[in-house]
């Protein structure tokens, strides 16, 4: 399969379950043209999205009853996990600009202790 379009229907399927909570392979399939919505599950859980799935019963469009998996994302767990990223992240970017603002003040000869205020750390 196209790597590109994996790479959108992973990014759509995901969407999809942060909005709604959960997606099955109708839905999937009609929405964003995704076939092997298992496949793209299999790759979201890979990268540590918490995604369930249960058995759900379902009626076809000529009425007869059938079973289909529904995935299920953990939102709670998922925006945790995305919350300890970005602090990660932000807590990266703030050594960088204090390394940064040390070195600047190397190259310009400051004998400033003097730490800006928005380089101090003010979480535990």
């Amino acid at each position: 399969m196209n790597t590109q379009l994996s790479q959108n229907h992973r990014r759509a399927i995901l969407q999809h379950l942060v909005k709604y909570g959960s997606i099955e392979h109708r839905e999937a399939r009609e929405q964003y043209g995704c076939e092997a919505l298992r496949s793209r599950i299999s790759e979201l859980r890979r990268a540590g999205i918490p995604i369930g799935d249960k058995i759900v019963k379902f009626t076809s469009r000529h009425g007869h009853p059938g079973w289909c998996k529904k995935y299920l994302l953990d939102k709670e767990e998922y925006m945790d996990n995305a919350i300890k990223l970005l602090i990660q992240e932000v807590n990266e970017r703030a050594v960088s600009v204090l390394a940064l603002w040390n070195s600047t003040k190397q190259m310009i000869g400051s004998n400033s202790k003097d730490t800006p205020h928005f380089l101090t750390k003010h979480h535990p």
